[in-house]
């Protein structure tokens, strides 16, 4: 059957078609429906015609005295570009150039798979929905005038639905929509298009007002319809585990749909992560194989954008940043480009027994804890609590509660073998890394704006009260620092 209908090149078919004249600006002056043969030329694959009709061969077409684009047939898809977006604009619809999402061929060859993504709204994607969404809220429109029942894809209150009332679809912006336009691949379609045929013919239609044949047909494609769009989705959802099987992924970044939904990147993959915390739509997670303490939070994301241009900003999931907290370390890294920009430091001597004195100048003083710094607590009940420095400069230690900005390229290999105690306190691990790797830490202090955190969680928190192999965090502090000292000859 499908051999025999398609609309193969070469050959002349019959086909339910729609004829549409139009004005040079693309206004359209009338349309004609028509029972026909049809002579196919040529067919035109989207994986051939993709590579010419992007965005930019789109802008070079238009600034030829001539336009046309790079294929043989140029100038006629240069036409219907023209023509699809005055249709786009006739919905009232933004002419877009990508929606962002991505879509993907799943090429398997032998035991292997090929996953090749395809930006979902590419200009090719805009000619084929508005040549589509023409035809069926064309015909759908002359079927509710003659009154010749059909099945309607409908949109109301933002849900979309099958009905055989004449209804618009919001969504498209239009007044009609039927699906008539594949009726090979929906039976949807085949039945509108023989109400269509019998209407062009002015014949009774196979399906009459009241049809219960028609209303089986509909409830029983949209149960077809869902089963295949889950067979479609168990289908992608397999391969896609093949694929990340085969790569022998270490990780994998997601995004955050809702809740603890989330749609990984580079696959087409959605799935419940029970232990993702509450965040907002949007906010993209990775998940690790390596553990390395509380360092993974910016280790990977080092591994990840090595070799980019990039600025990391990372801080503790149990902390109250304020608006401008981002702000604030761009600005300061703009000033201090090659240094790793910190709110929140010390000096080797506030975590151990040592009395080293850093060289770079100016050093970032503490704030004293003076008489006059007193009496403002207890005025204010304990509710003005300042910065612990009192001025801006370099220090040793960095503190990650305050956030810290790093660039991937601040940190070696050597970053990422940890030996055992010294991950628990990655503070002054990643300190001593960046050391060796004779990157600054600046503490800027500008503005009095201290991290907020809860008092309780502050004190129960499991890492401030990890002891480790008799390792407790002092011990521990003083334990790395004794390391990078005597493996290492720094801070000394």
């Amino acid at each position: 059957l499908v051999e025999r209908f398609t609309l193969a090149e070469g050959r002349t078919v019959p086909a339910v078609s729609l004829n549409v004249d139009v004005d040079a600006d693309f206004t359209v002056r009338s349309t004609r429906s028509a029972v026909e043969s049809v002579r196919i030329a040529d067919n035109l694959r989207l994986e051939h015609l993709e590579p010419c009709f992007t965005a930019e061969a789109l802008a070079a077409a238009a600034a030829l005295p001539d336009p046309r684009l790079d294929h043989a047939c140029g100038r006629e898809l240069w036409t219907l570009w023209g023509f699809a977006q005055k249709l786009q604009a006739m919905r009232g619809k933004q002419a877009e150039t990508g929606s962002g999402r991505v879509e993907y061929t799943f090429i398997v060859e032998g035991d292997r798979i090929t996953l090749r993504p395809r930006a979902r709204g590419a200009p090719l994607d805009t000619l084929v929905a508005e040549m589509m969404i023409f035809a069926n809220s064309q015909w759908g429109g002359e079927l509710a005038r003659a009154q010749v029942p059909a099945i309607y894809r409908a949109q109301s209150g933002g849900k979309v639905f099958m009905t055989t009332v004449p209804s618009p679809h919001q969504g498209l912006g239009v007044a009609h929509y039927t699906w008539a336009s594949s009726p090979l691949r929906r039976m949807v379609d085949l039945i509108n298009q023989r109400q269509i045929a019998s209407w062009i013919r002015s014949e009774p239609a196979p399906y009459p007002p009241g049809s219960e044949s028609m209303l089986a047909a509909m409830r029983s494609f949209e149960l077809a319809y869902e089963a295949y769009a889950e067979a479609q989705r168990t289908l992608e959802r397999y391969w896609s585990l093949v694929w990340i099987q085969q790569q022998a992924l270490a990780s994998i970044d997601g995004e955050v749909i809702r809740d603890n939904l989330i749609r990984l990147s580079g696959v087409p993959v959605v799935a419940r992560v029970p232990s993702v915390p509450e965040l907002p739509a949007g906010v993209s997670i990775r998940y690790v194989d390596t553990d390395f303490g509380p360092a993974t939070k910016i280790l990977p994301a080092v591994q990840a954008y090595r070799g980019q241009d990039v600025k990391l900003l990372f801080c503790d999931d149990d902390k109250v940043y304020d608006p401008d907290w981002a702000q604030r370390f761009l600005v300061a890294s703009k000033a201090h480009p090659d240094c790793c920009i910190v709110e929140e430091g010390g000096q080797v001597s506030d975590y151990a027994s040592h009395h080293y004195a850093g060289s770079l100048q100016p050093r970032s003083e503490r704030r004293v804890k003076d008489l006059s710094y007193r009496l403002k607590r207890l005025l204010s009940l304990g509710r003005w609590k300042p910065r612990k420095a009192a001025s801006s400069g370099y220090v040793d230690i960095l503190e990650g509660w305050g956030g810290v900005l790093v660039r991937p390229q601040f940190f070696t290999d050597a970053a990422f073998d940890i030996p055992d105690i010294l991950w628990t306190v990655d503070d002054i691990w990643l300190s001593g890394q960046l050391a060796l790797n004779n990157v600054p830490i600046w503490l800027n202090a500008d503005g009095d704006i201290r991290t907020k955190g809860n008092s309780d969680e502050v004190r129960d928190a499991s890492l401030r009260k990890l002891v480790y192999k008799g390792h407790d965090r002092s011990a521990a502090n003083s334990l790395c620092i004794d390391y990078f000292r005597e493996n290492h000859h720094i801070w000394r």
